[in-house]
């Protein structure tokens, strides 16, 4: 059974009584309902693989949402950085994944004071990464679990696995201060994946790269116990992902049209939504409103919806 990890209260109980005309524009408005039927959906995907579900905070980025997220069963959270990793500690949210290699004297400071007061794993792929948290743990007289990275074929972060892997293996045995108990994988590769067919390859490949990966460093003697790796585009083929422990999908909760377009939900469950009001119409099929291109996602793969209409 999996552990569970901190949440606070949720801060939906008792709803909200206020009209949506009444809001100032542009704001983001999200359906309630929407938000924990996603919440539910992809736990119960994660359930009934007979894996943690370990959700990756950066969409939403609020404390209170990544509560609902750990009622609902997930076993802590993923964040992209080190200030997030502080803003779900003072929200009371935990066990914290930092999915990213700390590196620098002023965040590595940050770093021990964090861990100092919440439980704290972060990622490296390299031993520049680990050595500097292996001194800074050893002058703050604390240990920090870190998480070995592996590049599963996105060309973003992460070691290469077989030769690199062992290589990097064999450097972080020397250092103390930190202690080697997980791997994760991201297949960035998926969300721009046209097919169900890829999409199910790229999730059974990342999880091939990921258990291997694990079993590679078990055999160098480390206790791997977590083995990471999943997005939202592929969460509906978490069953076939073998020798995976957790996976860490994001996106699902509010959804966006590349989710859509991955046949990762549908429109109608994206859950966020941005109020905006028209203030002119110079031609009948062109309203002008005035929420300006920061309040717009410019991605490119998102220009178009899952119907086929320009948004």
């Amino acid at each position: 059974m999996h552990r569970r990890g901190r949440r606070p209260t949720c801060f939906l109980e008792g709803g909200c009584s206020m009209n949506k005309q009444d809001l100032d524009t542009p704001c983001i408005v999200v359906d309630q309902d929407k938000l924990k039927d996603n919440i539910a959906r992809v736990q119960r995907l994660a359930d009934e693989a007979g894996i943690a579900l370990r959700p990756h905070v950066k969409t939403h980025k609020t404390p209170q949402i990544a509560g609902m997220q750990l009622n609902a069963g997930a076993v802590g959270i993923a964040v992209a950085k080190l200030g997030e990793a502080e803003a779900m500690a003072d929200g009371g949210i935990g066990p914290i994944l930092i999915a990213y290699p700390i590196v620098g004297k002023t965040k590595l400071e940050r770093l021990m004071r964090l861990a100092s007061r919440a439980e704290v794993t972060v990622a490296v792929d390299s031993l520049e990464a680990a050595s500097g948290i292996s001194e800074a743990a050893l002058k703050a007289g604390i240990v920090i679990e870190v998480w070995i990275e592996i590049d599963p074929g996105y060309g973003r972060t992460g070691v290469q696995p077989g030769a690199a892997l062992s290589l990097l293996g064999h450097e972080l045995r020397t250092l103390k201060g930190i202690r080697v108990t997980g791997v994760l994988v991201f297949a960035g590769q998926s969300y721009d994946e046209d097919s169900d067919d890829g999409r199910a390859r790229i999730a059974m490949r990342e999880a091939a790269i990921a258990s291997e990966a694990a079993d590679t460093l078990r055999d160098m003697g480390f206790p791997i116990e977590s083995v990471s790796a999943g997005s939202t585009p592929v969460s509906r083929f978490a069953s076939a992902m073998k020798g995976v422990t957790e996976m860490r999908s994001g996106t699902y909760v509010f959804g966006d049209l590349t989710q859509v377009k991955a046949e990762a939900m549908s429109l109608e469950q994206c859950a966020l939504t941005v109020l905006v009001t028209v203030v002119s119409r110079p031609r009948r099929t062109e309203p002008s409103s005035m929420q300006g291109p920061r309040c717009s996602l410019r991605t490119e793969r998102i220009h178009r919806s899952a119907r086929g209409e320009d948004l």
